[in-house]
């Protein structure tokens, strides 16, 4: 499928997931014929998962996901030039899709249009 020009639809920060318990930025993104999801990093929320002895897991760990999860947003508002996760939507976006068909594509990666903003 290759790249396509799409627009961020809807965007959330929170919990979400595998039963509810990671956390991250979530976005939805439209394009001409389909919708799909974001791949944006997420980890276990630690309000909501303890580590214990059997997680294959450190604090450490963790520590630097959630790292990850808070600058992802941080570089995509500034990308955007917006101040507000909310005010992320309706910004356009260059999708990346791995596979041939529209059926069987995978998001690859997603970038903010800067150069139309």
């Amino acid at each position: 499928m290759g790249r396509v020009l799409g627009k961020i639809q809807k965007v959330s920060f929170g919990r979400g997931g595998y039963q509810g318990a990671m956390i991250g930025l979530n976005l939805q993104f439209t394009f001409p014929g389909g919708v799909c999801g974001n791949e944006n990093p997420t980890c276990w929320d630690p309000a909501t998962v303890r580590r214990s002895d059997n997680t294959k897991w450190t604090e450490a760990e963790r520590g630097a996901e959630l790292e990850k999860i808070l600058r992802r947003p941080s570089e995509t508002l500034h990308q955007a030039k917006v101040r507000h996760v909310a005010d992320l939507e309706g910004i356009p976006v260059e999708l990346t899709f791995e596979g041939e068909s529209r059926a069987g594509a995978t998001l690859e990666s997603w970038r903010i249009l800067e150069e139309v903003l």
